[in-house]
């Protein structure tokens, strides 16, 4: 649990620093901000991971530290593209942006856990790994209705989520 609040905090704190070092930087410690989203993601999932499960392998457990590192990572640039793209944009256009970045965020998070369920499910990144990791989805789970269901209301919710915050910021 110890590695889950280090990651956690050390994720904040890039975000934090990244955030504020943007003027003095010219924006390059934005990049900080994205590797900070990785870590934190990594840091609560891993912390939810071992809540739900903490008998889990160890397999399981770093798929979750990499899989949510990844999904933090690619929703950093996410946030950090159309952060850009908002420059100058009318405040609809904002709100649209933030709208188009939730739903992105969320639609890129799960395709990145269903590639890689799918990925161990069929073996394809080795036995040892398909064995030891007992809740990959399979094929045919990550391509069912149900699965597309859950897709279609996280990517509802994430741009619901994101014209909240940004109509937040423009208040």
């Amino acid at each position: 649990m110890g590695s889950n609040v280090a990651m956690v905090a050390g994720g904040l704190g890039l975000v934090i620093g990244g955030a504020m070092g943007t003027v003095f930087t010219g924006g390059a410690s934005r990049a900080a901000c994205v590797a900070g989203s990785a870590l934190f993601h990594a840091g609560i999932k891993g912390s939810i991971k071992m809540h739900r499960d903490p008998d889990c392998s160890t397999e399981e457990f770093i798929k979750v530290l990499g899989v949510s590192a990844l999904q933090g990572g690619v929703g950093g640039c996410i946030g950090l593209a159309v952060s850009a793209a908002m420059q100058g944009a009318s405040a609809v256009g904002q709100l649209g942006l933030a709208a188009l970045c939730g739903a992105g965020t969320t639609a890129s998070g799960q395709a990145i856990s269903d590639a890689t369920d799918v990925l161990i499910s069929e073996g394809a990144l080795g036995e040892g790994l398909k064995t030891s990791v007992s809740d990959a989805k399979t094929r045919d789970e990550v391509l069912s209705l149900e699965n597309a269901k859950k897709f279609a209301t996280g990517i509802a919710i994430g741009a619901i989520v994101g014209v909240g915050v940004q109509g937040i910021a423009l208040a």
